[in-house]
Order: C-alpha cells, then structure tokens, then sequence
C-alpha cells in the first residue's frame, strides 16, 4: 500500500477520533505508528506480484533443440502502466552488465511514458485553448446569401436543403 493511500487514514486517526470526545495517545505518535506500518506493508510487498518466465528455445533446421534460455521477470508498475523487469537469466540473478543493461531499458521505458504523457497533455491543453476561443454553435440551415455546392441562394430555391 502506498503511503500516499494512508492520509484520508491520517486525518480520520489524527482529527476525528479525537474529537469524538475518547482519550487518545499523542497525534505525533499515531503519525509516527501510520508512518512505520505502512513502510513494512510496501517493503512486504516487494515479494508479491506477478512473475513471468519466458523460455525461448532455438532451433537447428532439423527442428532439433540447439540452445534454450530462460527469463524471470517481475511485473511492477511505472507511471500506472505495467513493466516486466528482468530478474534472472536460466535461474541465476543478474549478473552487473546485465543489470545495467536492464536499468536502462527501465529508463527508457518510464521516458518513453512520460512523453507520452507531456504529449496526451499538450494535445489537451490545445484543445482547451480551441475551445476557449471560439464559440461553437450548431446551425439548422446556412446563413442567406451563403454559397451551397457553388450555387447561390437564388438557384436553389425549390430544392431541398438537405442535399
């Protein structure tokens, strides 16, 4: 659990029970007890989760087995999307090259969500602008003396508008 997820906790604990009118222990105590459970929860739940194996298996062209790697993953969450991190090859951990090389694929992946992010927020804030400067509004039929399909007003006249 997130310590983020325990301030509504926090303000309930600190503030309203105490007003409830019940002898309580020292605010900065309770905070400090909130405090402490929640980084046992999130250190207990850096062994949970999902975990991924994948085998891959190479072929000669007989079909024959000539070589086989196994990958454990971690499934972990950046920026609210899902992220497989390396964690062992064939059973063994990691060794430092192929940390770093797994560090920056972890990079690269939150970067590339955060351009994402900057981009979704520019196309917002654009339309945003858009919408704040111009007044939209739904017509049911076209201004007089405006053109449809090249033809004017005059030469309509009898014909549906609907065309």
């Amino acid at each position: 659990m997130k310590v983020a997820l325990l301030f509504p906790i926090l303000i309930f604990t600190v503030w309203i029970l105490p007003s409830a009118g019940e002898e309580s222990p020292a605010k900065e105590e309770i905070l400090e007890e909130i405090l402490q459970k929640a980084e046992e929860s999130e250190k207990a739940s850096q062994n949970k989760g999902f975990y991924l194996e994948s085998t891959v298996r190479k072929l000669t062209e007989e079909g024959a087995v000539k070589g086989e790697e196994t990958r454990s993953y971690r499934i972990i969450w950046i920026h609210d999307q899902p992220y497989a991190e390396l964690i062992r090859i064939n059973g063994k951990d990691l060794d430092p090259k192929s940390k770093a090389d797994e560090e920056k694929r972890r990079r690269e992946f939150a970067k590339k969500l955060e351009e994402s992010r900057k981009q979704e927020e520019e196309v917002f804030a654009f339309g945003s602008r858009c919408s704040l400067r111009f007044v939209f509004q739904a017509e049911e039929g076209r201004p007089e003396g405006t053109k449809q399909n090249g033809k004017s007003d005059e030469s309509l006249k009898g014909q549906d508008s609907r065309r």
